[in-house]
């Protein structure tokens, strides 16, 4: 099953729950809409009938009373119409027989019934009361009105869910199109066939990616006619360096309540590791990972995850259903032996976060009312690995929630940072990094002056030396 339809049948499921939803809490409504309705139309017939019986009453016109009650229970299809004196005897009826009966021993075999409304309404004359109206509305009117109103609202159901599922399968094929053709772009390019122009109408995140293909195709022809093999080979590199920078954030997008900066150096001159930070309606995704190897090949990987996401970021408000279709997506499309390790996270801007984590390194978090920092405890099974299905991907991801404070900083980082080696051979590793970490953040307020110190830190630690792996880290600051 393609990933196509297995994206358009989650959605399908998520709207006709939704659907299903909607139309159970609209029927209802609407059925209670109804009974008050016929509540409201034996009110104002038992008035109505209460005003215009007034002087017969008081004249006793049986035969006046009688035509009314009559007439109103034919006209309104009524069970019962009775009007009676202030005594309770049964002055007007539909049927002679039941005048001046005791209407105290005809109403309680109606209510014994159960199959009907009773409404009473007592009747008044110059603030006098001289008698009363009982009216029975059948309940089958009211069964029949709920039928009807269920049967035209379920016609509608069914019509929109029909329509609403038709779409979904529309727009992801539409939405997933330019999608596979950024991949055949990228595989293209990868594969050094740069003769086919790479063109794509859009000025979305779709459109800055194929654009930054493209230019990265024409770069490459004009650099291989200029130089030589090996001159070209290394202008090469430098220029997917350039391209693959591109793909990083070029600035980091105002957040209404955050301060975020990150760092990125990769250890050839094209990485694995992947940064960013989304903006969306309702949410900020921040997001880390890290593609196992190194060179060309974890560089086009990290391509394919950052278009992946880009396409989907919007509308999914779940990291672990996000992380879920990032690995059902990707696993067919890389090597056996590679994986990439990516951390989520939702921001939201009262400061509630949620996270997953597919095998990533532990953040660090700074609470400032406490003034201590706390390792995360993360976990999870890596993206993309070929033995681990679908179905069961998703129990085997890490999640986690919390809410930042002011002051409260997250610190997000690739397991490079903890391999950098000074030139005794000894690594920086977590306690140290940690403890790093720590002490800047408790010394610096600014997230721009927390980086460029963890910064100079690495510089000095490594001692000029050259990286193994990729640095990169992204920190994030509550105000």
């Amino acid at each position: 099953m393609s990933f196509k339809i297995k994206i358009s049948l989650l959605f399908s499921l998520v709207f006709i729950l939704f659907s299903y939803f909607i139309y159970d809490y609209l029927t209802k409504k609407g059925e209670s809409y109804i009974i008050e309705e016929l509540k409201a139309r034996g009110n104002s017939l038992s008035s109505s009938l209460s005003m215009v019986a007034k002087e017969p009453l008081l004249d006793n016109n049986i035969a006046e009373l009688s035509r009314l009650t009559y007439s109103i229970k034919k006209e309104e299809e009524l069970q019962f119409v009775y009007i009676t004196d202030k005594k309770g005897k049964i002055k007007g009826a539909p049927e002679y027989e039941e005048i001046d009966k005791d209407i105290n021993e005809i109403i309680p075999f109606y209510k014994t019934r159960g199959n009907v409304l009773i409404f009473e309404k007592e009747i008044f004359m110059s603030g006098i009361k001289i008698g009363k109206v009982y009216l029975g509305v059948p309940v089958f009117i009211l069964e029949e009105a709920k039928r009807e109103f269920r049967k035209g609202a379920l016609l509608i159901f069914l019509f929109s869910l029909t329509g609403g599922i038709l779409l979904i399968f529309i727009f992801s094929y539409l939405s997933l199109k330019p999608l596979n053709y950024i991949i055949k772009s990228l595989k293209r390019i990868g594969e050094g066939k740069l003769e086919e122009k790479i063109e794509f109408n859009s000025k979305d995140e779709f459109g800055k990616i194929v654009k930054a293909a493209e230019e990265m195709r024409i770069k490459l022809i004009e650099y291989q006619k200029e130089l030589t093999e090996r001159e070209r080979l290394k202008r090469d590199a430098e220029l997917a360096r350039e391209i693959q920078k591109m793909l990083l954030p070029e600035k980091i997008p105002e957040i209404k309540g955050y301060e975020i900066s990150y760092y990125y150096e990769p250890a050839f001159y094209v990485g694995g590791d992947y940064v960013d930070v989304l903006k969306a309606l309702t949410h900020t995704l921040c997001v880390v990972g890290d593609v196992s190897g190194k060179g060309a090949s974890s560089s086009l990987v990290m391509a394919l995850t950052k278009s992946f996401i880009y396409s989907n970021y919007k509308t999914s408000r779940n990291p672990v259903s996000l992380m879920s279709n990032l690995h059902s997506f990707i696993k067919k499309r890389i090597p056996d032996d590679m994986f990439i390790t990516v951390f989520l996270l939702y921001l939201e801007e009262k400061g509630n976060y949620f996270y997953s984590s597919a095998g990533h390194t532990s953040p660090f978090l700074f609470v400032s009312n406490k003034n201590e920092t706390y390792k995360f405890k993360t976990n999870g099974v890596p993206v993309g690995l070929s033995f681990v299905s679908d179905e069961e991907y998703p129990l085997l991801v890490q999640k986690g929630h919390g809410k930042l404070e002011g002051g409260d900083v997250l610190f997000l980082y690739t397991d490079g940072l903890l391999d950098i080696k000074n030139k005794k051979g000894e690594r920086l590793g977590e306690e140290k990094c940690f403890n790093m970490v720590k002490e800047i953040i408790k010394e610096k307020k600014d997230v721009e002056e927390i980086k460029n110190k963890i910064v100079d830190y690495i510089k000095e630690y490594q001692e000029s030396l050259e990286l193994e792996d990729d640095i990169t880290f992204l920190i994030i600051k509550k105000l």
